[in-house]
């Protein structure tokens, strides 16, 4: 997303100084230690920028007393749908979408028998459409003949509540069913409501301009990120698109956490 600090993310203690000082902070001493090399560098003191420069190669470089680097490995299907961003579908694009998807899904059970993780994007609606074609008891049917062991399958999908929406996601064992939920805490202005200045300046300025005032919006979650339990000791949780601005709702998501996952769609773009 453009900021420097995210360049460090290999290292152990460039991670433990962002969760004090936060991106802007890290990036506040990335920037400060390359003007030292700047200053040193034009004044000629040799000594001074030896020892900045060996500084700064221990503290981009030693993941040594990394903890993850000593977890077991985690096999994860990440997947890709490419479902166009617009308000609706029709039927036949929905029955489209929802086809691929389940091609998807048997190519990797089929090709990646050992994965333990399969991660949808955001707005993908994969469970939602699916209790829709085979009911919730099929559903569950449908997951538990999936795998022949329990695998943590974790989808997004834009559900009604009341006169709004929610961007909700679901974590599901495979083989016992859903194991929690989170509503996306930090909407996106301009793309999941918008700005009362706006529709102010609308009606002030005899706009009334109906993609303002009638579009459907969402409402955040009641809570922050949260740790859910799955198998294997999988411990996870979940930013949702907008969600991974905010230090404060990734360092709650972190807490009993061993993995994080940021659901993000990025079909606007065409991609």
């Amino acid at each position: 997303l453009g900021n420097l600090a995210y360049n460090l993310h290999e290292s152990f203690l460039a991670l433990k100084l962002s969760s004090l000082l936060g991106i802007y902070g890290l990036t506040f001493v990335i920037v400060c230690a390359s003007m030292l090399l700047f200053i040193f560098l034009e004044k000629r003191n040799y000594k001074k920028l030896l020892i900045t420069v060996l500084a700064i190669l221990t503290f981009v470089c030693f993941p040594a007393l990394d903890p993850w680097s000593f977890r077991q490995e985690t096999k994860v299907a990440i997947i890709q749908t490419r479902t166009p961003s617009q308000p609706s579908f029709t039927p036949s694009e929905e029955a489209y979408f929802f086809k691929n998807q389940l091609e998807i899904m048997d190519s990797v059970r089929n090709n990646f028998p050992e994965t333990r993780l399969v991660v949808f994007p955001e707005g993908s609606n994969f469970f939602k459409t699916l209790t829709l074609f085979k009911n919730t008891a099929g559903a569950g049917q449908y997951f538990y003949g999936l795998f022949p062991f329990s695998v943590l399958i974790v989808d997004n999908s834009k559900v009604a509540s009341g006169s709004k929406l929610v961007s909700k996601t679901f974590f599901l064992d495979s083989q016992k069913g859903i194991q929690g939920s989170y509503d996306k805490y930090l909407l996106t202005p301009g793309g999941e409501f918008v700005p009362l200045i706006l529709k102010s300046l609308d009606r002030l300025l005899g706009l009334d301009s109906p993609a303002v005032q009638q579009a459907q919006e969402y409402q955040t979650g009641p809570e922050f990120p949260k740790s859910i339990a799955g198998p294997a000791d999988l411990n996870t949780a979940s930013l949702i698109c907008s969600d991974i601005f905010s230090a404060n709702l990734a360092k709650n998501a972190a807490i009993n956490s061993n993995l994080l996952i940021s659901k993000t769609s990025f079909s606007f773009s065409k991609n």
